[in-house]
């Protein structure tokens, strides 16, 4: 019962943690699963970790639509483009031994925190001239107006999927940089649009890995992991509207270039 406590205490930690900066949450899901059961093949970590990412990102995402910051067309979009790919890495996890595993996602980590730690706020100096024109306006009355690259968009959001899914994330790590600065969403906008095709691309990813029979030890811990996150959701939303997109981002980057680290440090021990 304590174990099972104490699970949820770390399932709300990071979800306030990785709600409020607009990540899925895997990137912090896999290490820990990994430190847990150094035994358990990547496959069962990876389905672990995007059953907890799904669940998490789902009342993300369902907040965000009731309040009307989520492009429900791009997303549709988007979702569509990604799908396929994501199940493509997910069907790739079992080839990759677990060192090599737990490696190239601890280097990703690494890469991924270094380049938001120098670039943490997207400054563009021209808006786009061509592209795919939005409007969105909030529940509060509160108007967005951009343009999106279609094509480069939907190469970005399905390269993402892939690496997602065979590393075990559900890819807020990528998607919410992404739609920042290759999508050119305003980052209010950005968060909640990607949290929807994390909920997809996790949940297609977690359905490919149950029908191939990938399941174990690992899964047990997302019962108490996902509550946690759950429970997490209102008090991550306040805190993701309050703070700015440079400290966000900056806290983001900081997070995944220290698990990163760590992580990789586990693939030599192993």
């Amino acid at each position: 019962m304590i174990e099972w406590l104490l699970l949820c205490a770390v399932g709300f930690a990071i979800g306030v943690y990785a709600g409020a900066v607009g990540a899925g949450g895997g990137f912090l899901f896999a290490p820990i699963l990994l430190w847990r059961y150094p035994e358990a093949p990547p496959e069962e970590i990876t389905t672990a970790t995007l059953a907890a990412v799904a669940a998490a990102n789902a009342v993300a995402a369902a907040y965000a639509w009731l309040h009307r910051r989520v492009d429900r067309p791009l997303s549709g979009a988007l979702v569509a483009a990604a799908l396929p790919a994501a199940l493509v890495g997910a069907a790739a996890t079992s080839l990759m031994p677990r060192e090599t595993f737990a490696l190239a996602f601890g280097l990703l980590l690494i890469f991924s925190g270094a380049y938001l730690v120098r670039r943490p706020v997207a400054h563009f100096v021209e808006p786009l001239r061509s592209g795919w024109s939005r409007e969105l306006r909030d529940r509060a009355g509160v108007g967005f107006s951009y343009r999106v690259p279609v094509w480069r968009s939907l190469v970005a959001a399905t390269g993402a999927a892939g690496i997602s899914t065979l590393v075990g994330l559900g890819g807020g790590l990528f998607y919410t940089p992404l739609a920042v600065r290759v999508m050119r969403l305003p980052h209010a906008v950005a968060v909640p649009t990607a949290q929807v095709l994390i909920t997809a691309v996790a949940t297609a990813g977690v359905a490919l890995h149950l029908v191939a029979g990938h399941t174990g030890d690992p899964l047990n811990d997302m019962p108490p992991l996902t509550i946690g996150v759950i429970a997490s959701v209102p008090i991550a939303r306040k805190l993701h509207d309050r703070l700015g997109e440079g400290l966000l981002t900056r806290a983001l980057a900081a997070g995944i270039f220290l698990v990163g680290v760590q992580t990789a440090l586990l693939a030599f021990r192993g």
